[in-house]
C-alpha cells in the first residue's frame, strides 16, 4: 500500500493464524485516522512501514446529529 490519505473504522488489523501466513508488505507514505487503532505491523514477517501516520479518530455513539430540536441527541 503507498500514497493513501483516508478516514476509516479500521485500517488493517491482522493477527497471526494458522489458516494463512501474511508475508512481504510495504505500507509507504499513508496518512490516516482510524477507530479501531490496531494497525500493527509486527504481526507480518518482513514488513516495511515508511512514513506510516495513523491518528485516532472518535468512535462514534451511534447517534444521529441534527439541528432540528426533535432530533436525537
Amino acid at each position: 500500500m503507498k500514497n493513501i490519505h483516508m478516514d476509516c473504522d479500521n485500517f488493517f488489523d491482522v493477527g497471526k493464524s494458522e489458516k494463512y501466513r501474511l508475508a512481504d508488505f510495504t505500507f509507504e507514505n499513508i496518512n490516516c485516522t482510524d477507530k479501531k487503532m490496531a494497525f500493527d505491523a509486527s504481526l507480518i514477517e518482513n514488513t516495511v512501514a515508511k512514513k506510516v501516520n495513523i491518528t485516532p479518530r472518535e468512535k462514534s455513539n451511534g447517534l444521529k446529529i441534527t439541528g432540528d430540536a426533535d432530533g436525537l441527541k
